[in-house]
């Protein structure tokens, strides 16, 4: 198992990750799970041990400078340090999850919080993503599940197995230097394109209160939910354009923001706006890998011109996401920063840059936990006597990247999550935001 190496080499995207953390805008991601029910205390402390036992990024620790080449940063395993704990919040009553940021280098950058509600259960894991992505959390919330489901009276369900070769091979991408090699025009034409048109940032409030925070929240967010009937409609109105769902979030997040940018500055011109849209690059067999980071990034850009015909933009967006999936686009940051990383400072000095890099991010989780054996008749997954209800993601800001909205689809329904730059936006502003968002989804579930 890869829990019995003492190191291992940092990768690419890992070492992307921790060159861009800063105080202020710290990597720190969040996963929120809301359970029907409660665990018993022992038999998850004891399935908590072996899921992180199974997955050893979620106790490793990252020795070496940030600003160094990614050689010389490793993984390792200390055996002197603290076992990842589960922080039950009935014991820590005065702290505030996401009061502090992840942090690898200083300790653990893997936690959880678990705080008991009369009749549910919430976990809220905290990881810097540095250690791993939304995809590699799911896949240890399923082993730590099936772990405390095994261990009830019935036996129950066995975590899965898992490939230690998978983990080790994480940072070639599934590519080898041929392959690498022949794809090296694609990989310059879309870095040259990302450079062509810098975006602008989402803009501040017309109207800013005061007492806006200095330092932003970690976990700012508002949240809404579409029901099954618009999930369904939402779904439908894309297959019949020749889109997917994605492609319809896409394009109806750029038109959200772009209204909000017109209503802060009534006349003034609109500015380019540019999402990013995180992609997996695991393959087929990668089902197999302990928690890690195997996700990168594709930016879609679009001029306030671009904007004015929303089917014309629907259909741009569904051409731009298909080449994206059918080439792997997200391979082209993965090269990027393996090439920056290889030079002492160049990642570190390249995020200092005063540019903005993405206007906001839009991450989909599609549906966690489907074909998992913890599923029910009724699409929910199931572990001893608890139920999960609903579940959340909050990705991480960067400077100029003001707002990301995180989606999933669980138990019929489509959550959208906005986590926003709480020294820029009040939570009202957020909230305004984020409808106007649903207006245009439920505009494109009714046409």
């Amino acid at each position: 198992m890869q829990s019995t190496h003492a190191a291992w080499p940092v990768s690419a995207f890992e070492h992307y990750m921790l060159a861009d953390d800063r105080p202020d805008f710290a990597m720190t991601c969040f996963v929120r799970c809301r359970f029907a029910g409660h665990f018993d205390r022992l038999r998850f402390e004891s399935a908590w041990r072996e899921a992180v036992v199974r997955h050893p990024m979620t106790r490793a620790l990252v020795r070496g400078p940030r600003w160094g080449r990614r050689r010389d940063l490793v993984w390792y395993l200390d055996p002197n340090a603290a076992f990842p704990a589960v922080r039950w919040r009935s014991a820590n009553p005065g702290v505030r999850p996401g009061s502090f940021p992840s942090d690898p280098r200083r300790g653990t950058g893997f936690l959880l919080w678990l705080d008991e509600l009369p009749e549910e259960t919430e976990l809220l894991f905290q990881f810097h993503h540095a250690v791993c992505d939304g995809a590699g959390v799911f896949g240890f919330l399923e082993d730590l599940l099936l772990a405390y489901d095994h261990a009830g009276a019935g036996g129950g369900m066995t975590p899965r197995v898992l490939d230690p070769t998978r983990f080790e091979r994480r940072d070639t991408i599934g590519l080898d230097a041929a392959e690498l090699k022949a794809r090296l025009p694609l990989d310059v034409e879309e870095t040259r394109k990302f450079f062509r048109v810098l975006p602008a940032p989402v803009r501040r409030p017309k109207h800013r209160p005061a007492g806006l925070d200095r330092a932003p929240d970690l976990a700012a967010i508002v949240r809404r939910v579409l029901s099954e009937e618009d999930l369904r409609a939402l779904s439908a109105a894309g297959k019949r354009r020749g889109a997917t769902l994605n492609d319809a979030l896409l394009r109806d997040f750029f038109l959200a923001l772009d209204d909000w940018n017109g209503a802060q500055a009534p006349g003034a011109p609109r500015p380019s706006l540019r999402l990013a849209m995180p992609m997996d690059l695991r393959l087929p067999d990668d089902s197999a890998m302990s928690a890690a980071n195997l996700v990168s990034m594709v930016f879609l850009t679009r001029s306030a011109r671009e904007l004015a015909d929303r089917d014309v933009l629907l259909a741009s967006i569904a051409a731009e996401t298909a080449r994206a999936k059918r080439h792997r686009m997200g391979i082209t940051l993965i090269r990027v920063v393996r090439a920056l990383g290889a030079w002492f400072a160049a990642l570190v000095l390249f995020f200092r840059l005063p540019l903005c890099s993405a206007s906001a991010v839009l991450t989909n989780l599609g549906r966690p936990f489907s074909g998992s054996g913890l599923l029910d008749a009724e699409g929910r997954v199931r572990s001893g006597s608890t139920r999960l209800l609903w579940l959340e993601s909050i990705p991480p800001l960067r400077r100029r990247t003001r707002v990301a909205v995180s989606v999933n689809t669980y138990g019929g329904k489509l959550r959208l999550t906005l986590h926003y730059d709480s020294t820029v936006f009040g939570a009202e502003h957020a909230e305004e935001m984020l409808e106007r968002y649903l207006v245009r989804l439920r505009q494109t579930a009714r046409i």
